[in-house]
């Protein structure tokens, strides 16, 4: 009976602790920047809109280094990189297809080995400026001002370990290994250099290279993959 009594209570542990394992061992986005940052024909309008967005919990205009207003990117959600931060930025790693890899290139003029092949993604909660209008879509924004997923106002769950994209169909509402399409601007955020570095950060010399914030996702057929 002592056997019997024991078994019940460690079998209860082993279910409880295997849903947030793979939260608490994701793995960080690997996308670091070695080399400088290109200035680009909108990296200025970008600056002066970062600078602009003052009412967000962490004001983006002080720390992120601007490159491109828009650009559009596709590729594989990272397995258990969706996480809702401390800011309730909703952000993920996005493992970009070759055709997006070659896009990259071109945006940066850089070479193809000086470039991750990774991007940090980053939705924020809201970006306003002083008189409360939107600078960038939020996912808390009102409707008309909200991030766009496959075309509808995005509705995220934070509830539980991992963010639920409501938008998808079906009983998965996980974003974690979905072929996708985002769009947002793309910059370097240096986090290392700022003292804010994680132990598991990835991030280059230069810092992290990061569409923040992003601005549409798009749910991408599989076939599109081949």
């Amino acid at each position: 009976m002592n056997g019997k009594a024991l078994h019940g209570p460690l079998a209860l542990v082993v279910l409880f602790l295997a849903p947030t394992a793979p939260a608490q061992n994701r793995t960080w986005c690997d996308s670091g920047l070695s080399r400088s940052a290109p200035q680009t024909s909108t990296a200025t309008e970008l600056k002066d809109k970062l600078r602009e967005a003052t009412n967000t919990p962490d004001p983006m205009g002080n720390r992120l280094l601007p490159i491109s207003l828009s650009i559009t990117l596709a590729g594989t959600v990272q397995l258990d990189s969706v996480h809702a931060e401390h800011d309730q930025d909703i952000t993920f790693c996005l493992k970009l297809d070759q055709q997006s890899q070659q896009h990259l290139q071109h945006e940066l003029g850089a070479n193809a080995r000086d470039l991750p092949t990774e991007i940090h993604m980053e939705i924020v909660p809201y970006a306003l400026d002083r008189s409360g209008n939107a600078i960038f879509p939020g996912w808390q924004a009102g409707k008309k001002d909200r991030v766009l997923f496959d075309g509808e106002p995005i509705r995220i769950s934070t509830s539980g370990w991992s963010p639920l994209f409501n938008n998808l169909s079906g009983k998965d509402k996980r974003l974690d290994g979905k072929h996708i399409q985002v769009t947002g601007s793309l910059v370097v955020d240096p986090h290392e250099n700022l003292g804010t570095s994680r132990r598991d950060s990835r991030c280059g010399p230069q810092g992290c290279l990061e569409l923040h914030p992003v601005v549409t996702i798009t749910l991408l057929n599989d076939l599109e993959q081949q």
